[in-house]
C-alpha cells in the first residue's frame, strides 16, 4: 500500500517538478557553502603565513635593537621578506620615520604593564606588522568564490612584538677553570685594577684565589666559587665574596674564523718596519730589536710562533682581532709596546667585524699554551682577551691590558699596576635573550 502511494505521489507531474526545484536549490546552497569554506580556508592559511612572517621579522630585528636600531629595522624587513604568504614574499615598509602605525616600529616594551611605546631612545623591542590590505604592496587577498555573494577580497593584518633582554653581564675578569688551586694568583707588589666591573673566579678550590707579598686585586666585587687565601699584605680592595655562584663562559659559542690562503710568516728585527694585511699567517708574527709592525684592520689567524714581541718591538693594530690557532703563542714582553683596538662594526666594515666585535685576542679552545702580556708603560691593549683554555700572565707599570679578560687561569706578577677598563665599551656585547611578547 505504501509503495503504491509513493508511486502515485511522484507520478504526478506537479509534485515531481517541485522536488526537482528543491534538489537544484539544495545543490546550489551546498556548492555555495563549499565555495565559502574554500575561501575561509585560504584566509586562515594566509593569516597564519602573515603571522609567521611577523614573528620571524620581529625576532630578527630584536637581536640588534639594543645595539643598532637601523640594523634592527633592516633585519626585520629582510627576514619578513624571506617568508611568503599566498605565494608571494611578505613585503613590509621599513618605516624609517618610526611612525607608530608603520610596518616596522622600534620601541620599548614594558613587561609589567604589557605595553609597547615607539622610541629610538634605549629601545628594547621591535614591532612588525604584516598585511594584505589596501595599503600593503600586494593589496588585499583576492577571494575566488565569495565574490558570488559580493565579497571579492579580504583585508588581513597580523602583528608581532619581540623584545631583547640582556642576560647577566659577564664580569670584567672571568677565570674559567672550575677546580684549579690558585686559578687566580697575584704575587709581588703587583696590582690588578678593574674599572667598572667585577672579578669572578669559577674555581671551587679552597684556594681558588691566592695572593702573597703586597699584591692587590682592586674591583667592585671579587667573587669566588671556592675560597681565597691571602698572605702578607695581599688582598682585595673591594668586596670579597666566597661561595659565589658559578658563571659559565659567555663566549662559549663563539666560532673560530675561517682559514684563508697561507701568507707565510713575518719576522722583523734591526729597526725594520712593515705594514701587513689580514689573513692566515701559518708561521706567525715576531718582532724585536726596535722593529715596528702595523696591522691593517681585519682578522688575523696566526699559527706557528703566534704573536711575539720583545726588545722594543712595537705593534700598532686598530680594528684587529688576532686568532691564535694550533701551537700559536701570545707573548708581548720585555720593552715591547703595543696599541691594539678590536673590531667595531660601526667603524670596520669587513666580514667578521660583527662576529668578533670587541675582541682583541681569541685563542683556539684546543690551544692550551700560556700567554704573557707584560709592559713598562707602553701597552694599551683594548677589547677582550679571550683564552678559554690557556693561562694568562699579566705584569705592567701603568699599562692597560684589555677591556675584559676571559681566561682559564690568571697570574699577576711584578711590581706595577695593570688596569682592565671594563667600562670603556670596547668589549663583546652583553649576551641577550630575544623572545616574543605579543
Amino acid at each position: 500500500m505504501l509503495r503504491e502511494r509513493l508511486f502515485s505521489f511522484f507520478s504526478k507531474p506537479r509534485r515531481a517538478g517541485m522536488v526537482l526545484v528543491w534538489v537544484v536549490l539544495l545543490i546550489v546552497i551546498f556548492l555555495g557553502l563549499a565555495a565559502l569554506v574554500c575561501d575561509w580556508a585560504c584566509i586562515h592559511l594566509v593569516t597564519a603565513q602573515l603571522q609567521n612572517a611577523a614573528d620571524a621579522g620581529s625576532l630578527a630585528g630584536a637581536q640588534f635593537v639594543q645595539q643598532d636600531a637601523n640594523k634592527a629595522r633592516a633585519q626585520a624587513v629582510r627576514i619578513s621578506l624571506a617568508n611568503a604568504a599566498a605565494g608571494t614574499p611578505v613585503r613590509v615598509n621599513p618605516n624609517g620615520s618610526n611612525d607608530p602605525v608603520g610596518d616596522v616600529v622600534i620601541g620599548r616594551y614594558d613587561q609589567t604593564t604589557r605595553t609597547f611605546a615607539p622610541t629610538l631612545i634605549s629601545p628594547n623591542a621591535v614591532k612588525v606588522l604584516t598585511r594584505r590590505d589596501g595599503g600593503s604592496p600586494d593589496g588585499p587577498l583576492p577571494l575566488a568564490f565569495a565574490s558570488l555573494i559580493g565579497i571579492s577580497q579580504a583585508n588581513l593584518r597580523c602583528r608581532a612584538i619581540a623584545m631583547s633582554a640582556s642576560l647577566t653581564a659577564a664580569p670584567a675578569v672571568l677565570v674559567l677553570n672550575p677546580h684549579a688551586p690558585g686559578a687566580l694568583t697575584a704575587t709581588g707588589n703587583g696590582r690588578l685594577k678593574v674599572s667598572g666591573g667585577d672579578i669572578q673566579v669559577d674555581s671551587d678550590s679552597g684556594s681558588g684565589a691566592t695572593g702573597s707579598g703586597n699584591a692587590r686585586f682592586e674591583a667592585d666585587n671579587v667573587n669566588i666559587v671556592g675560597q681565597a687565601r691571602f698572605t702578607g699584605s695581599s688582598g682585595v680592595d673591594g668586596t670579597l665574596r666566597s661561595g659565589a655562584d658559578f658563571i659559565a663562559d659567555p663566549l662559549a659559542d663563539l666560532p673560530g674564523p675561517p682559514i684563508g690562503p697561507n701568507l707565510g710568516a713575518v719576522s722583523l728585527s734591526s729597526k725594520a718596519s712593515v705594514t701587513i694585511n689580514p689573513g692566515y699567517y701559518a708561521g706567525g708574527i715576531t718582532l724585536s730589536a726596535n722593529s715596528t709592525i702595523t696591522l691593517n684592520p681585519g682578522i688575523y689567524v696566526l699559527d706557528g710562533a703566534g704573536l711575539q714581541a720583545s726588545g722594543n718591538g712595537r705593534i700598532t693594530a686598530n680594528g684587529v682581532m688576532v686568532y691564535l690557532k694550533g701551537s700559536a703563542r701570545l707573548n708581548l714582553t720585555g720593552n715591547a709596546s703595543a696599541t691594539i683596538t678590536p673590531p667595531d662594526p660601526a667603524v670596520n666594515a669587513y666580514a667578521g667585524a660583527d662576529t668578533y666585535q670587541g675582541i682583541a685576542f681569541f685563542q683556539d679552545r684546543a690551544n692550551h699554551n700560556a700567554a704573557t702580556l707584560s709592559g713598562t708603560g707602553g701597552m694599551a691593549v683594548d677589547g677582550a682577551v679571550y683564552l678559554p683554555s690557556g693561562q694568562l700572565t699579566l705584569s705592567g707599570n701603568g699599562d692597560t691590558l684589555g677591556a675584559q679578560l676571559i681566561v682559564d687561569t690568571l697570574r699577576m706578577t711584578g711590581n706595577g699596576a695593570v688596569t682592565i677598563n671594563y667600562d670603556n665599551g670596547n668589549r663583546p656585547p652583553t649576551p641577550t635573550h630575544v623572545f616574543l611578547v605579543e
